[in-house]
């Protein structure tokens, strides 16, 4: 070994290296808590806003039809989010063990239908105050109390109000692009998504004389569903729900009305003209001298004396639609709150415009 040299200064390094090294320990420490820290967002993401890949059923149906079905599962996203906009209803005297629910305590899926906690559900039997003994969970397990219901007895649709502010909500599908071999999802217990198909339109019975807030038609899915499940479109928008009988359906227009009315007035009630008449087939003057179907009014109902419509009027068009005889309701409905109307009276065609009014619901 060589001796150090006697005439040699001790070894230094030089000062700005040496801080330099000292920063280095922090920098590999703050990028230590980056790593765990990004770590920990993405657990959190999966968790809580990603679906849960282990818990997704989907079934697919076997019917003999089932080659017009849809074979894709529902998008994973949209599954998440349409989840969280729905809540379990179940019958806390049917808790098991008196702590867990089971499918024999299931009530219902209702949708959220506001952000201050109004929900719906299709409901066939109900009774004041049979929510006593219901307990609302949504998707993450939180329990909610029940304030109020309002009931649709014609539709069998129960609006229930719960203690809770800035709930995510359901929108509604458009219906009118909605019809015959339309794919839907519908929601039943445990969030088991099943694939379907809306295969027929089936006429309530032929109108000939009616109020005609009422609509007119069903349509019927291809596969029995279980009565009151929540039907989506791809999109995760409410288009029905399963009416009894498990194949038809109770369209979302319905459940916009209802809660518009409530919201805005309180009530059940509904915006529309309560015109009564008879649906009537002739020449009424169009420029191809063809048969149209147009609506005899008979009736106008006591909100309607300061429209322009008359008895003995026959309604032609709405918003230059011709009438349908099953779907004059949604025509109503889906006009704006004052709308045009082709009409004849006295021999002449002529164009007026209709009030609408709120109608309590019967």
């Amino acid at each position: 070994m060589t001796p150090k040299a006697p005439h040699l200064p001790n070894k230094t390094c030089r000062v700005d290296t040496y801080y330099r090294l000292q920063n280095v320990k922090w920098l590999l420490l703050f990028a230590g808590l980056a790593f765990v820290a990004g770590v920990s967002a993405t657990m959190i993401v999966n968790a809580w806003v990603l679906p849960h890949y282990e818990s997704i059923q989907f079934v697919q149906s076997n019917d003999l039809d089932g080659k017009r079905l849809n074979n894709n599962t529902p998008d994973l996203l949209v599954k998440s989010q349409a989840e969280q906009r729905l809540m379990n209803v179940y019958d806390k005297k049917k808790k098991v063990e008196g702590q867990y629910y089971n499918k024999n305590s299931f009530v219902a899926q209702s949708a959220v239908v506001s952000s201050d906690g109004w929900c719906v559900l299709f409901s066939s039997n109900y009774f004041l105050g049979q929510e006593k003994n219901w307990e609302i969970i949504d998707y993450v397990g939180n329990s909610y109390v029940i304030e109020k219901t309002v009931y649709d007895k014609t539709n069998k649709l129960l609006f229930l109000k719960i203690q809770a502010n800035g709930l995510r909500v359901m929108s509604f599908a458009n219906w009118q692009n909605f019809g015959l071999n339309t794919n839907v999802w519908s929601i039943d217990f445990g969030n088991e998504w099943k694939n379907n198909l809306v295969a027929d339109f089936v006429p309530l019975a032929d109108p000939v004389v009616g109020y005609y807030a009422d609509r007119q038609y069903n349509f019927g899915l291809l596969n029995l569903t279980t009565p009151g499940s929540v039907l989506l479109d791809g999109n995760g928008q409410l288009l029905a729900f399963v009416n009894v009988g498990g194949q038809n359906l109770l369209p979302s227009w319905l459940v916009e009305r209802g809660i518009n009315s409530i919201l805005e007035t309180g009530k059940l009630q509904y915006l529309d003209v309560g015109w009564q008449g008879s649906l009537v087939y002739g020449v009424f003057g169009n420029n191809n001298s063809q048969p149209e179907t147009g609506l005899y009014i008979n009736i106008l109902g006591e909100k309607s004396v300061d429209s322009a419509v008359q008895i003995g009027d026959v309604v032609l068009e709405i918003e230059n639609q011709p009438i349908d005889k099953f779907t004059l309701a949604e025509q109503i409905w889906f006009a704006p709150k004052e709308f045009k109307i082709t009409i004849w009276r006295d021999g002449v065609r002529q164009e007026v415009f209709a009030k609408k009014h709120y109608i309590l619901a019967k």
